[in-house]
Order: structure tokens, then C-alpha cells, then sequence
């Protein structure tokens, strides 16, 4: 969560100083909405991956099943399971699916890396297979 202070500045008129002056590094305030409706949001940044900050993988370890949530995510994606030797173990496409149930049962057990490809944008995590 962001904190921030509006300092000599009220929802009437644009602030002549916010504190923090940005939210984050490589962020900026969007106050295009302020004057109108006291709305300050954050602008996106570059470079922001979507597919990074909406998905997320369970449980962790897993034995035959590996859950992948992915937010709003659309189009084709391919879904890899690496492991640490660079071996593409297990690959399937999905198109236009949220939640993925990825069957795991054929891996024997140790670390891999999963990795999420959609359009340009990809993400990987790491998992355990018991």
C-alpha cells in the first residue's frame, strides 16, 4: 500500500506538493482525476508485466497438481515445465484461460521451473515437486 501526504493543497485545486513526491521507483502520480473527483492514482510504469503481477502458482510444494491463477490474461500462452538441467519436461498451449490446473504426476520429485509465456510478456517461478 502507498501512503501519501498533500501538502498546502486541497480536492479544490491541484497540490503543490505530494509526499512522497513519486509512489515508487520508476512511477508517477496520475492526478488527471483529482481536480474533478479527489482521485490520485498511480501511473503504469514501463515496462510492467501484467502476467507478472496478476499470477501466482499452488501450492507450493506440489505432488500432482500445480495450480496457476493469471488474472485477465488473454490470447494463447504457453505454459513450460524446465528443470534445473534446461529440459523442457512438460509444455501445453492454453488460450484465453484464468485459472490452469497443470498435471504434474509424470515429474519425479525436485525443483523446476514453470514458465508463463503470453505474447511478449513472460514470467517464471520456481516450484518443488514432492
Amino acid at each position: 500500500m502507498i501512503h501519501f501526504k498533500i501538502i498546502n493543497g486541497t480536492v479544490n485545486g491541484t497540490p503543490s506538493e505530494i509526499v512522497p513526491n513519486i509512489p515508487a521507483v520508476g512511477l508517477e502520480w496520475d492526478l488527471t482525476e483529482f481536480v474533478s473527483g479527489g482521485v490520485m492514482r498511480v501511473k503504469t510504469a514501463t515496462g510492467f508485466n501484467p502476467l507478472e503481477v496478476n499470477s501466482k502458482i499452488f501450492p507450493v510444494p506440489c505432488q500432482n497438481i500445480l495450480n496457476i491463477q493469471l488474472g485477465n490474461v488473454t490470447g494463447a500462452m504457453q505454459i513450460s515445465v524446465v528443470n534445473l538441467l534446461g529440459v523442457v519436461d512438460i509444455s501445453q498451449q492454453f488460450e484465453n484461460q484464468n485459472q490452469i490446473i497443470l498435471n504434474v504426476e509424470i515429474l519425479p520429485k525436485g525443483i523446476y521451473i514453470l514458465q508463463i509465456k503470453n505474447n511478449d510478456k513472460t514470467v517464471s517461478y520456481k516450484f518443488t515437486k514432492d
